[in-house]
């Protein structure tokens, strides 16, 4: 359940990041209005559904703490994405660029969806919002290294 509500929460950061950085501009006030509440509703989702998991007494502890630095990475992404969405003069990037972004995004949402390993992929430079590009990379060698010191017993439940 944590896992998939991860997943979902990259996958709505993905979709807000495209809306964003991408040449083709779409952007309403009411879209963003709407963009905003979702991805305030999906990480608060995700911290509820880890606080409840971690205050779980037969739950494995250290499979579910994995999760956090995960969590942390992706509110601070989440943060950024809402301070882009006010700067109504941010750069757009290429679709090489985009691109990247989005496979990394994809890469990160399937390994929490399908418990897999994750191999990290380096990306360009964002202009103005380079610590998004610090915390999605944080996100992919917390997934790479520390997935493998964990016991698993198939796909968790919490």
């Amino acid at each position: 359940m944590l896992s998939d509500a991860i997943a979902e929460l990259v996958r709505n950061e993905s979709v807000l990041f495209h809306y964003l950085f991408s040449k083709n501009k779409q952007e309403t006030d009411e879209r963003d209005r709407v963009e905003s509440l979702n991805l305030s509703v999906k990480i608060s989702n995700v911290t509820q559904i880890y606080n409840s998991a971690n205050g779980e007494l037969f739950n494995n502890k250290e499979a579910i703490r994995y999760y956090y630095p995960s969590i942390f990475a992706l509110e601070e992404i989440s943060f950024m994405l809402e301070r882009a969405m006010n700067n109504k003069h941010r750069q757009t990037i290429t679709d090489d660029q985009m691109g990247e972004y989005l496979v990394v995004f994809e890469n990160i949402a399937k390994h929490f969806q399908f418990q897999s390993d994750l191999n990290v992929r380096n990306m360009s430079h964002l202009p103005q919002y380079n610590y998004m590009r610090a915390s999605l990379m944080n996100i992919q060698r917390n997934c790479a290294e520390q997935r493998k010191d964990i016991n698993y017993t198939g796909k968790n439940t919490f």
